[in-house]
């Protein structure tokens, strides 16, 4: 079974991926920073028939996100397809017209 990983996984974007994805046969890595949370999302996901597992991780330690990534694919298999979502800081959260390079640089 193909899997994702869903780095940032939210109640947003991340959860109508992992929607998508699980109902097309995947299996779901959920990584964030909140293991609760993503107990609670998998949880839902593995309510409607989608395999999906939590693995807590803060993506600004890459230590603990290549742990994440190594412990999902042991447990659900290699990943195939990976989504890269995590909110960046909130500084970078402004209007446009505030925006400066940095910042831009800094979201990307």
């Amino acid at each position: 079974m193909p899997v994702i990983a869903i780095i940032g996984a939210g109640p947003g974007l991340g959860a109508a991926v992992a929607r998508r994805f699980g109902h097309e046969g995947f299996s779901v890595a959920l990584i964030s920073r909140d293991q609760s949370k993503l107990d609670a999302m998998a949880a839902e996901l593995e309510a409607i028939g989608v395999t999906a597992r939590g693995f807590a991780a803060d993506v600004l330690v890459p230590g603990q996100l290549e742990d994440a990534l190594a412990r999902a694919a042991a447990e659900l298999g290699p990943i195939t397809v990976l989504q890269y979502s995590p909110l960046p800081s909130r500084d970078y959260l402004k209007p446009v017209l505030d925006l400066t390079p940095e910042l831009a640089l800094e979201a990307l």
